[in-house]
């Protein structure tokens, strides 16, 4: 007691607009997008420095909730986000442990 604990979330909104649900999950503001799908239904990652920043989804709620995991997180190679074969979760790099 008597410490506080600093908070770090997430921000996050949405809005349905005619035919598109939006939704975006951190900050849609990074140097370089990747769109992920195309047509009705896709992602945007939203890259700083290698690191996912925010992600925008539209008509994508499903994708969206996979993704969020990514962000804050190292990417290996952020070009391969674009691939729907490719699992983004497997190209996250693990952050070093240091020693104690």
């Amino acid at each position: 007691m008597g410490q506080r604990d600093n908070y770090a979330g997430v921000s996050a909104y949405w809005t349905d607009q005619y035919d598109l649900a939006i939704q975006v999950f951190g900050e849609c503001t990074g140097t370089r997008d990747i769109q992920r799908g195309d047509g009705d239904s896709f992602l945007i990652y939203h890259l700083r420095d290698d690191k996912v920043a925010g992600v925008t989804s539209v008509n994508a709620a499903r994708d969206l909730r996979r993704a969020k995991k990514l962000v804050g997180e190292r990417i290996a190679d952020p070009a391969l986000l674009a691939e729907p074969r490719v699992d983004p979760i497997s190209l996250i790099v693990p952050a070093l442990i240091e020693a104690e």
